[in-house]
C-alpha cells in the first residue's frame, strides 16, 4: 500500500480507535456472556459475541448513541431489533443480525443479572 493512501486513512482509523478505546467497560462481552449465549444458543463462540459488539459500536452508533442493552426487556429489544437492523442495512437472516441480537440479549442478561432484579426489567 502506498504510503500516501495509508496517511490518509490514518485520521479514520485514529478515530474509529478512539471511539472503540472509550467504550464503556460493561459493553465488553465476557465470559458470563459467553456462558449464557451458549446456553440460549448452543454453538455460539466468543467470536458471534464479538463481532456483534462491533455491529452494535459501529452500525446502531451510527444513527443513534449506544442504548445500555439493560434499558430494555429481553421482549422489547426483540421486538425493536429487526426495525432498527433494516434501518442499518442488515439482513434479518444473516449471520451479522444473529450475531448482534446475541450480543445484545447476552450483555443484557449479565447487566440486569448484576443488578437489583426488582426492577422488573427481566
Amino acid at each position: 500500500m502506498p504510503f500516501g493512501r495509508i496517511v490518509k486513512l490514518l485520521p479514520g482509523l485514529l478515530v474509529i480507535g478512539a471511539l472503540v478505546s472509550c467504550l464503556p467497560k460493561f459493553l465488553y462481552p465476557t465470559q458470563t456472556d459467553l456462558d449464557y449465549a451458549q446456553r440460549q444458543w448452543p454453538g455460539t463462540e466468543m467470536d458471534n459475541i464479538a463481532n456483534g459488539m462491533k455491529i452494535y459500536t459501529s452500525a446502531c452508533n451510527s444513527c443513534h448513541g449506544l442504548y445500555r442493552p439493560d434499558v430494555l426487556s429481553a421482549q422489547a429489544w426483540l421486538d425493536t431489533l429487526p426495525e432498527m437492523a433494516q434501518k442499518a442495512k442488515i439482513d434479518l437472516y444473516s449471520k451479522a443480525y444473529e450475531d448482534l441480537k446475541i450480543y445484545i440479549l447476552s450483555v443484557r442478561e449479565r447487566m440486569v443479572g448484576d443488578s437489583d432484579n426488582s426492577t422488573g426489567n427481566r
